[in-house]
């Protein structure tokens, strides 16, 4: 690597619990929790309260609703909630290569058809 490349630098943080979202056009089409203080969820079928998914979608239209941030036409983004802190983005994928993660796989096809362009 280039010794001017920039480099962001974080604190160590705890993360309660994290959901995968699935996005065409700034909108979510697939949300689902993936991991709870730090354990996959898969063995719990990803299930999470109204309450929560209410929440987890809030923050990602309000992710998604402001132009000041750019996104791709399709993108999957990780959001969650820092102990202590509250809701974040722990990172942004991008879909072609984004486990499902217990998202609806319909609506996550329908995200997927718009992430490969014909050549």
């Amino acid at each position: 690597y280039d010794e001017a490349m920039p480099v962001l630098v974080s604190e160590i943080v705890t993360w309660e619990k994290e959901f995968r979202c699935f996005v065409l056009d700034r909108e979510p089409r697939a949300v689902s929790v993936y991991l709870r203080e730090g354990q996959f969820q898969k063995s719990n079928d990803y299930s999470t309260t109204d309450d929560e998914l209410t929440q987890a979608l809030s923050f990602l239209r309000t992710i998604c609703n402001d132009p000041r941030i750019e996104l791709p036409r399709t993108a999957v983004l990780d959001v969650g909630v820092i102990r202590d802190r509250g809701w974040a983005i722990v990172e942004q994928n991008a879909a072609w290569g984004s486990g499902l993660y217990g998202c609806d796989p319909v609506e996550v096809l329908k995200v997927l058809r718009h992430a490969a362009v014909p050549k």
